[in-house]
Order: structure tokens, then sequence, then C-alpha cells
């Protein structure tokens, strides 16, 4: 069974579909908000609409002219790869002495939830995390074991 071909993403033409980009960028990216608000809808179907519409629009022009041009979206990625948290912890001092409120201090620690988060948007810009290539991938692997595995020994 073959996959299914997406269709092409093409440029907002309707009126809903340009206000709903304008709140799209207003709103920093949440696509539910900018259906409720684009297609005056109830918060159950937003969220379908959003993401309907999201599939369909190409953004990448759009982007481009508000300023995340894939240079910058590289920069802000790479970043967001090296991402740390500020903890506070008891430092030992060198001397000898006892931790007091005096030896009180903050250390930066990875992040590893927002390095995963940089990770995830990483891998789906770059069409690594489609889930219909993973489920088609999935499919594959299990006929391919599957026929290794029945093959008759010699």
């Amino acid at each position: 069974m073959a996959a299914k071909e997406p269709k092409p993403k093409r440029p907002p033409k309707t009126f809903k579909e340009r206000k709903f980009v304008k709140e799209y960028i207003k709103n920093g990216g949440n696509a539910t908000q900018s259906a409720l608000v684009a297609y005056n809808t109830n918060p159950v179907s937003a969220r379908q609409i959003g993401s309907e519409t999201l599939a369909k629009l190409d953004m990448s022009s759009i982007m481009e002219r508000n300023g995340l041009t894939d240079d910058y979206l590289v920069t802000i990625l790479s970043e967001g790869l090296i991402a740390t948290k500020q903890m506070g912890a008891m430092v030992q001092p060198g001397d000898g002495k006892d931790a007091s409120s005096a030896t009180y201090d903050f250390v930066d620690v990875p992040d590893y939830a927002v390095r995963h988060k940089y990770l995830d948007t990483g891998l789906k810009l770059k069409g690594h995390m489609n889930p219909e290539i993973m489920i088609q991938n999935q499919i594959n692997n299990t006929y391919e074991k599957a026929t290794f595995t029945l093959k008759p020994q010699e």
C-alpha cells in the first residue's frame, strides 16, 4: 500500500486564511488561538481548524518576511540545544568549613527538557518527524522483520 501524496502547500488566499496568519504571527505561533479569532469558532473546533490551516498553507515566505530566516532559525535552534538552567546549590568550601548560608550559590546545569523541545522542533522543521512518514517506516520495518523471520531455513 503506497503512502498518499500530500497536497502541495499554497499561500493564504481567503480573507480568513490571511487573518489566521496575521493572528498566528501576532500571538507567537498559537494555531488554536489564531483559529478562534479568524474563523470565529468554538475552542473544541479551533484546534482542528488551526492544524488543518497550517497543514495546507505555505508559511515559509511569510516567515521570511517577518525575519524568521533559515539562518536565524539555525542560530536559535543551536542556542536551545545547549540550554541550561540555574539551580541553587550548597557549595562546600575548600578549607574544610561546614556549608552555611554564606556558601549557598547558584550553578548552571543542563536543561534537558528545553533541549528536547528544541531537538523535537528541529527534527520537525527538517521533515524527520512527519507522522505519515514515521508510520510508513514502522510499517515497512515490521514487514521487513516479518519477511525475514518467515523465510524458510535451508
